[in-house]
């Protein structure tokens, strides 16, 4: 290891990143503050790049590269750096590099964002060769470190559709752990790209070094972790292109973001500090209050009149909601009309025999009943059946000399959204139905399929691996557009659910959708693992209706909502079908949401209880100034008889007082009698704990039985 020359601190309120020149720019330290961390230098032993490339005494490879001779190597150097202020709490610094013989050139990219304690990362390449160099592997820096701790474990995120964000933890051993997606249009199904790399010990929620890593992508995208001799760990995280990417002479290529946090408090910080950084710095309006709104998917499907609709709307304003948003089924007309899933997607005109009086009637009619109005679309998306297939054939992603292998329905595909024509068609329809409807002010945006046939008539001159890449830039670049165009319009991100969950799509929305799982019980797990990652603003969470859809199971109407509670929360049903019952506690329950979602959907996550360790599940938010709290328990299966959930609340001052009012009760049922209404000190909350159970008026016990739950409001006394 040659010495090394100067150290580069790169730091954010609480955390280091120290990084020192050698031969590359090597990782000497990340984690807390040290008070001169330049001494670091002379503790080089065990230091590694922050880019392992092929040909530089590196074997890794993380860069690799064809250059247009067909050499396999580089050997990038670092020619300058550059430090830029974006304001008082961001930092970008840059490190520039050329290769020691070919004019090939890199840039790796460090925004500190100091109040949150996160650090973003890229590189961009560029070159000057005489015609294209093959891009195969082209990853964000590297998380390297010499030395980390005794053992590791890694926590990750599979799933798949109805089943998303699941909890998994894996021990570390030697070698190298891949995760990574490959379905090109959405990120998220197999696994999230994301994860929690915890130090000597199992993750754990308060306690102990965690580092936590998020790629923004939307796309296909790859994730190792490598264990080398002496607990050497590389964390390597950038796009999956399936093939490698032809970069042209003069054109630049981004790697997409690598989202990183350091906590010495365990993975609960890491959730945290992440939660903060993305309401400041990557959600579309990160600090506005999400609307209650009534989505009508599960309500109608593709079957309704304006009549259903305005029931509907009638509905959710007499429950309080704020919102309408239709969904799928408004559009074609003809041959073509939308009255199942086998037609009409890319006619994106109106169906004069559902609504013969338009968009704009409906609008105007959720104007008059107070609420705003929504509209689900899936712009890249056509169907087979479709004047735009029709007429664009084209634009299709397709293989050539391949039978077609139709997506939802039999007969669903997905635009070559790489191509510059199709983006200007999309942001084209979407402008214009929002232009010419200025009463929406909500948009679903969904997207059905995927890349399951890669082939590209516009990718021309063996630029066919580049479409994974483009298709996702060229995605953001119209979604860029028409948020900036419509600036006040919410954009939701849904891909067969949860199939967007990332940081990529979020740069330009305000929430995704969760999961097309609204089942209350397996939500409680869905939204238990997205909210390692993900804040709750950004988490839509709906009220449906039991039994449920998916799953056929009956649950009562308190326990749904206050699963939905947990994040943005809304119904997904049609009011009309409630009992007067149901319609009187879902009225106030509204209420309650309303006044308690500044601190849910602004405040700080705390995880108590893993509805993974025992039958119960228990978590709370605490707004930033802590006088307000929000605590949920939630019994998902009963096991053990009698049972008593005895949870230790966190993030309270201890010395302040709370009043602690259990809310949201049904039949006027009370879960924690013995503290109902009193006000105790911080200290004794966090510390001590409280008991939850029921009065004992008929039921005795606790959470005794399934789908029993009880949320609490803490207040500050003055």
């Amino acid at each position: 290891m040659p010495q090394m020359t100067e150290a580069y601190v790169i730091e954010t309120a609480r955390t280091q990143l120290v990084l020192a020149e050698g031969e590359q720019l090597h990782q000497l330290y990340y984690g807390q503050r040290l008070s001169n961390p330049a001494e670091l230098a002379m503790l080089d032993e065990h230091a590694l790049p922050v880019m392992s490339q092929l040909g530089a005494g590196d074997d890794a490879g993380a860069l690799r590269v064809t250059h247009a001779d067909g050499n396999l190597t580089t050997e990038m150097q670092l020619i300058g750096n550059e430090t830029v202020a974006e304001s008082d709490a961001a930092t970008v610094h840059t490190f520039k590099f050329k290769d020691a013989y070919y004019p090939f050139f890199m840039e790796l990219h460090f925004r500190a964002c100091s109040d949150v304690d996160v650090i973003e990362s890229w590189s961009t390449y560029h070159h000057d060769e005489d015609s294209d160099v093959l891009m195969h592997a082209f990853p964000a820096p590297q998380l390297a470190f010499g030395r980390l701790g005794d053992e590791q474990y890694v926590t990750h995120f599979p799933g798949h559709e109805l089943n998303e964000m699941r909890v998994e933890e894996t021990r570390l051993t030697p070698g190298l752990k891949v995760i990574e997606n490959n379905e090109g249009a959405h990120s998220s199904f197999g696994s999230n790209p994301s994860l929690i790399l915890s130090v000597d010990r199992p993750a754990h929620e308060t306690c102990g070094e965690a580092i936590g890593c998020a790629l923004a992508w939307t796309g296909s995208w790859r994730m190792e972790i490598a264990k080398g001799l002496g607990n050497q760990i590389t964390i390597t995280a950038g796009d999956n292109p399936r093939g490698s990417y032809r970069l042209e002479p003069g054109k630049v290529l981004a790697s997409p973001k690598l989202i990183t946090t350091y906590s010495d408090q365990g993975k609960g910080k890491v959730s945290r500090n992440f939660h903060r950084w993305a309401r400041a710095y990557c959600l579309n309006e990160g600090t506005r209050l999400r609307p209650v709104l009534l989505n009508s998917w599960e309500g109608t499907y593709l079957t309704f009149d304006e009549k259903t609709l305005t029931d509907m709307m009638d509905g959710v304003a007499e429950l309080g909601g704020e919102m309408f948003v239709l969904d799928d089924g408004w559009f074609a007309n003809g041959e073509f009309a939308r009255d199942h899933e086998r037609a009409g997607l890319g006619d994106w005109q109106v169906n004069r025999q559902k609504l013969p009086r338009g968009i704009r009637y409906l609008t105007d009619y959720a104007k008059r009943k107070g609420i705003e109005f929504g509209i689900w679309v899936e712009p890249e998306m056509f169907n087979s059946a479709s004047q735009l297939y029709a007429d664009h054939p084209e634009w299709a992603l397709m293989s050539p000399n391949r039978e077609v292998r139709w997506g939802r329905g039999g007969t669903q595909g997905i635009l070559d959204m790489g191509n510059p024509e199709v983006q200007e068609f999309v942001f084209r329809l979407m402008d214009e139905l929002l232009t010419e409807n200025p009463g929406i002010s909500y948009v679903k945006w969904d997207a059905n399929h995927t890349i399951t046939q890669p082939g590209s008539i516009f990718q021309q001159g063996g630029r066919q691996s580049n479409l994974y890449h483009d298709y996702v830039r060229g995605y953001c670049g119209v979604m860029k557009r028409l948020t900036e165009k419509h600036a006040k319009v919410i954009f939701k991100v849904c891909a067969s659910g949860g199939g967007r969950v990332d940081f990529g799509s979020l740069e330009y929305g305000h929430e995704f959708w969760t999961s097309d799982n609204t089942d209350a019980m397996q939500r409680i797990f869905i939204q238990w693992g997205t909210g390692h990652i993900y804040p709750a603003s950004a988490m839509a969470c709906h009220v449906s209706a039991s039994p449920n859809h998916q799953t056929r199971r009956a649950t009562p109407i308190k326990f749904r909502f206050d699963v939905a509670m947990m994040g943005r929360m809304g119904f997904e049903l049609r009011p009309v079908n409630m009992t007067k019952e149901e319609l009187a506690f879902s009225k106030a329950a509204v209420e309650t949401y309303k006044r308690i979602r500044p601190v849910i959907q602004q405040g700080d996550l705390y995880r108590l209880i893993s509805p993974y360790e025992t039958n119960y599940a228990a978590l709370m938010y605490v707004s930033a100034n802590r006088r307000r709290a929000i605590l949920f328990a939630y019994c998902h299966t009963f096991m053990k008889a009698y049972a008593q959930p005895w949870i230790k609340l966190q993030g309270l001052d201890v010395d302040r007082k709370y009043i602690l009012t259990e809310i949201n009760l049904e039949d006027g049922w009370q879960h924690a009698k013995q503290v109902d209404g009193r006000t105790l000190t911080g200290d004794t909350l966090m510390n001590a704990g409280i008991e939850v159970g029921l009065d004992g008026s008929c039921r005795v016990g606790s959470l005794q039985g399934d789908y029993d739950s009880a949320v609490f409001e803490l207040i500050a006394a003055e």
